[in-house]
């Protein structure tokens, strides 16, 4: 597979469905080997290059049920956003599975206490999956990991020294759990800062580059705004001030 994929790489204009079908067979793959990270990358691809208009509905949903599991039983998995986007899952709703769509959309959001109500209230479906049941501690951990990302997110470049305590309030977790908290974000390779113990604060220097769906693009765009506008006013404080400077 993988000398046919650096084969397929060489060529252009290659048609999409076979690239569709190499996404597929290494998706069986993962699938097999219960590499749940690589599986969901793979099946991400084959979405790519799949419109779900190709797709039965019954394909749709146990592929959506698949990729579901692989989120919540991936140790690596935090890229949940796109999937979010995709149409298939809503092949979900209105099923026995329709828990698992609220689990991966209260997950990918990072809505801590939505995702424990989900859980709460589906005991009798989640309890069927034991895989799921044993990594129940590690998915309330995730969740209040994506949170803290989807803060920093909102955060301004100049606003990224953030206290514990608000990172607590966000991530509903006492202030002692904090550094906890971040320090699994940078061994995932999730963030790159510092912690200071002393002022207690975390100063994040850089977040891995994530899928935006469209309300990363609302702020994304307000963001572009407010900087536009800083910018304005810096010129204009520098066409007022000219001659003072030249002067000077």
């Amino acid at each position: 597979m993988n000398k046919i994929r650096s084969d397929v790489n060489k060529h252009a204009d290659i048609d999409a469905k076979v690239f569709s079908g190499l996404a597929y067979v290494y998706g069986l793959y993962y699938k097999r080997k219960d590499d749940h990270e690589n599986y969901y990358k793979s099946c991400l691809q084959y979405l790519a290059y799949t419109p779900s208009s190709e797709m039965s509905e019954k394909e749709q949903k146990e592929l959506s049920i698949k990729m579901g599991m692989s989120i919540l039983l991936g140790k690596n998995v935090y890229n949940i956003s796109e999937l979010l986007d995709k149409e298939i899952i809503n092949s979900l709703v209105g099923t026995e599975f329709e828990w698992l769509f609220h689990m991966m959309k209260n997950l990918g959001q990072g809505n801590i206490q939505e995702f424990s109500e989900t859980v709460q209230q589906n005991q009798d479906f989640i309890s069927k999956f034991p895989l799921i049941v044993k990594e129940m501690t590690y998915l309330e951990q995730k969740v209040r990991i994506i949170a803290f990302l989807e803060m920093i997110f909102l955060c301004g470049k100049d606003d990224r020294s953030i206290p514990f305590l608000k990172i607590a309030e966000v991530c509903k977790i006492e202030a002692v759990d904090v550094e906890l908290l971040v320090m699994k974000a940078m061994s995932l390779n999730l963030i790159k800062g510092t912690i200071d113990e002393v002022e207690q604060v975390v100063h994040v220097d850089w977040a891995l580059p994530r899928y935006l769906n469209k309300g990363h693009l609302t702020i994304m765009n307000n963001k572009m705004v407010a900087w536009e506008e800083k910018l304005d006013n810096v010129i204009r404080m520098c066409e007022n001030n000219a001659q003072e400077l030249v002067m000077s």
